[in-house]
């Protein structure tokens, strides 16, 4: 665990971040390791340990099932068409992206907004305060992404915010907050 943490922090973004991440990481098997198992609770505390070291603030783990799978779009907000498949590993072709029917977790998070700054909205301040989690919610995936391949499992991403399902949706159903009138998810 350590290693991958080590491996997932040094990846570096030089383009729009991708939805099989960059794959930059060594997986378990080329390194000639067994891939990392653990109880769902120690998972859980992992992947909230470093969602957090990476600038995530609240976390929730949703499974996907016929009911939340919904809250997956049917096309990116690149026009890619994004299908639930029985396949054992994820595609990415020039018009589709395909989820693997076994991928069944979602892991939503929260980034902090500057508390002094929002409520100066709307401002060019405030707006900072809110570009800059945008900003750093790719940060944070394309590392998570690398760090989970090096403990020997897939980790797919969106391509830009709000990408790959509703993530207010998402959110709510983890228990991070309620949807607001404008359809924004509203946490503490």
């Amino acid at each position: 665990r350590d290693y991958a943490l080590r491996m997932g922090t040094q990846t570096y973004a030089f383009d729009a971040h991708s939805f099989l991440g960059y794959r930059r990481a060594p997986t378990p098997e080329t390194m000639g390791v067994p891939r990392w198992e653990g109880s769902p609770e120690e998972n859980t505390r992992m992947v909230r340990a470093v969602m957090r070291l990476l600038g995530a603030d609240d976390i929730a783990i949703v499974e996907l099932d016929d009911d939340t799978e919904k809250l997956i779009y049917t096309h990116d907000t690149d026009g890619k068409e994004i299908r639930i498949e029985h396949v054992s590993e994820p595609e990415e072709g020039e018009d589709y992206r395909v989820l693997p029917k076994k991928a069944r977790w979602v892991i939503v998070y929260t980034i902090k907004m500057s508390y002094e700054l929002v409520r100066r909205l709307p401002s060019w301040s405030a707006g900072a305060t809110v570009y800059l989690g945008y900003a750093q919610g790719p940060f944070l995936q394309d590392r998570f992404q690398d760090f989970i391949r090096a403990l020997g499992y897939m980790c797919l991403g969106e391509c830009s915010p709000n990408a790959l399902g509703t993530a207010v949706g998402f959110g709510v159903m983890g228990g991070l907050g309620e949807i607001s009138r404008v359809e924004h998810l509203v946490t503490p």
